[in-house]
């Protein structure tokens, strides 16, 4: 998250520009998604597409090649191709 503000704001990525926008008071639009279950106590609010199944592996398990910068989902996504899961489960779209 932090990566797109600093981009955006055509910040050099680290913690000491990132610590500069926030000393500066800048701001960005973000989108947010709020997601319900089916338990009216439990709420989900998100910064990024509500994602399920091999694209939220790959951008979860990528971290851990981080450095590799934004090839990391391109070589975690040919992984996660080579040694695919199965995810059971069921996801619907209830109007509000």
């Amino acid at each position: 998250f932090h990566t797109s503000i600093t981009k955006a704001s055509n910040e050099k990525y680290g913690p000491v520009s990132e610590t500069f926008l926030i000393a500066k008071g800048q701001t960005t639009m973000v989108d947010m998604s709020k997601y319900e279950t089916t338990n009216p106590n439990r709420r989900y609010f998100s910064h990024l597409t509500f994602t399920w199944a091999m694209i939220s592996d790959i951008d979860i398990d990528s971290e851990i090649i981080r450095w590799a910068g934004e090839v990391r989902n391109d070589i975690w996504g040919a992984l996660m191709m080579l040694r695919l899961r199965k995810y059971p489960g069921k996801i619907s779209y209830l109007p509000a």
